[in-house]
């Protein structure tokens, strides 16, 4: 795609109306470099005939990456699927994601999370993610509608899912409320464990991403807070 984009669907479109591809068939890689590519484990494939021409629309959630590798399991050449021009017939929807600018933050050992606001802003450098109870927040200097923050980890392992995750919102870094819905999506990236969270829009300047993790057993590190976590969504004042 050039650069990294958040893609929620690819259609291809068939010759005629047969095809032996099924969603067994298929799988999906993701990869930010060309070199190294993690699968994806969502997805749905919906298939339609149109026009008496089959047409596999490959669903996800919202995968981001800039080269996406689309598989099929078939070892024989016994084509069923052709695509008469790939400028046509495959098709990629999504859209570029607007990086929000940040203040990094963060609170240690964060008991009462929405009555705590974030103590360290300005910091820059390595910062743990899940050690004694520790809040990671971002100041975005004034209103703005967020969907998705992403986390990079050093490795490709950690303890923490989404039950160890709570987010906050703020419009003072005094008050916090706490976010109901969201989803967390885990991918490996080039053997880093990403994680994003993703929202239906919610209205902040300030958001704390708390973790429930009581000791200093530290399996999450960003080793640098301005490139290896990133903000989404657009100013709204």
């Amino acid at each position: 795609m050039g650069r990294t984009a958040a893609v929620n669907r690819i259609e291809l479109r068939d010759t005629d109306a047969s095809t032996r591809i099924s969603q067994k068939n298929y799988s999906i890689y993701v990869s930010s470099d060309n070199k190294s590519y993690s699968k994806v484990s969502h997805w749905e494939l919906e298939s339609n005939n149109v026009g008496n021409r089959i047409i596999h629309s490959l669903l996800f959630s919202g995968i981001t990456a800039r080269y996406i590798k689309i598989h099929v399991n078939s070892p024989d050449d016994d084509v069923t699927f052709i695509l008469n021009n790939v400028l046509t017939d495959a098709q990629v929807y999504g859209e570029y994601p607007n990086k929000i600018p940040f203040t990094y933050g963060y609170t240690l050992k964060d008991i009462k999370p929405t009555e705590t606001g974030l103590t360290h802003l300005g910091y820059q450098g390595i910062a743990w993610v899940d050690d004694e109870n520790r809040s990671t927040g971002f100041d975005m200097g004034r209103t703005a509608a967020v969907n998705r923050i992403e986390l990079r980890d050093t490795d490709a392992s950690t303890r923490i899912s989404q039950k160890n995750y709570s987010i906050y919102v703020s419009s003072d870094n005094k008050s916090y409320s706490k976010v109901s819905h969201w989803e967390l999506e885990s991918n490996n990236v080039g053997n880093r464990i990403i994680h994003s969270l993703l929202f239906s829009g919610i209205t902040a300047r300030y958001i704390k991403i708390h973790v429930n993790s009581p000791d200093d057993d530290v399996t999450f590190i960003l080793n640098n807070v301005l490139t290896d976590a990133q903000v989404f969504g657009e100013y709204t004042s």
